[in-house]
């Protein structure tokens, strides 16, 4: 692997007085400036929207290109690995069952929020907010057929990195923006060509999108700068964010901005399809009950780190108790 010298555009992008590390732009960045950098990852992404799959899945190994139609695995996505590593919960399913179309694969990662909810022992607060995020996300689950493109649900697979951003740039230097390097695509797959569609909805990402793509032979017919100005005025580009990241919550930008979306009325009218007092209750006190298990088993443990900090109990003891309550 070769090194690239240049600077991480994200440090440039991050305001100097930031308390702790954010992907908001700064303030007082030029709109000159701006334009150069979208106008460079929208080359990019209109060079992987030149790229067509059959099948949504994770990359083909090496060792598949012997193979004339190598099955592929469901994709190992950020969102998967970071509810297994940090909620405990294993959302991932059978990887090696596939899916034929955009809507199956959205209502599979939908089901990963409901998951992690149901399992996680510690995923919600109380009764209420068990109540709120399961009825939220059983409306998320049920709007997914009206965000779906349907020209891209059932071909036209593209290359799709969930972080793919600003953040993966590496610039020349600070007086410099020209991009020498675009790194961290460790979370790449094979996926529906509307996420690739919601890149920057901003007005100043898009003018130059078209601009670029007027400029790139086969892209007349502005298919990605089409795919985003439809995944803003439908919805999609709130659903798309839900989708590439875990641990939402009701209250969560995404979510308000979906709800504000479809309006109070409509969401109201969609979260009384799921109004079952009964099975809601059922829900609220087990997520209760798991919440005060966790509770003591943490308490347990802290006490018995206190012992290890004391000397009067070791490492191993520890970890053999530890397990135990885990």
């Amino acid at each position: 692997m070769d090194f690239i010298h240049g600077v991480s555009l994200s440090d440039l992008l991050r305001a100097p007085s930031a308390l702790c590390p954010t992907r908001v732009m700064r303030e007082d960045m030029s709109d000159r400036d701006i334009e150069i950098i979208y106008r460079q990852l929208a080359n990019f992404l209109l060079q992987l929207f030149e790229l067509d799959f059959d099948h949504i899945g994770s990359l083909p190994s090496p060792q598949d290109d012997d193979q004339k139609s190598p099955t592929l695995l469901r994709p190992l996505t950020f969102k998967a690995h970071s509810i297994l590593q940090n909620g405990g919960v294993n959302t991932f399913g059978d990887r090696t069952q596939g899916f034929a179309t955009t809507t199956e694969y959205f209502q599979y990662v939908a089901n990963q929020d409901l998951g992690q909810l149901i399992h996680q022992p510690n995923s919600t607060v109380g009764l209420y907010d068990a109540k709120n995020k399961y009825v939220a996300f059983k409306v998320l689950r049920a709007l997914i057929p009206d965000l779906v493109n349907a020209k891209y649900d059932r071909y036209k697979f593209k290359l799709i990195c969930d972080d793919l951003g600003l953040a993966n740039l590496i610039v020349r230097g600070r007086d410099d923006l020209a991009v020498v390097g675009v790194v961290d695509l460790e979370w790449s797959y094979i996926g529906p060509a509307q996420l690739l569609g919601s890149a920057p909805c901003l007005d100043i990402f898009i003018d130059v999108l078209e601009e670029e793509e007027a400029k790139m032979p086969g892209h007349e017919k502005r298919e990605l700068s089409s795919l985003v100005r439809w995944s803003r005025a439908s919805g999609a580009m709130w659903l798309h964010m839900l989708l590439s990241s875990g641990f939402n919550g009701h209250r969560s930008f995404p979510f308000t901005q979906l709800r504000r979306h479809l309006g109070p009325a409509e969401w109201a009218r969609r979260e009384s399809e799921f109004d079952n007092a009964e099975e809601l209750e059922a829900l609220a006190t087990r997520k209760v009950r798991d919440l005060d298990q966790y509770d003591e088993a943490v308490e347990a443990l802290e006490e018995r780190k206190a012992l290890v900090d004391d000397g009067r109990m070791t490492r191993h003891e520890f970890l053999r108790h530890g397990f135990s309550l885990v």
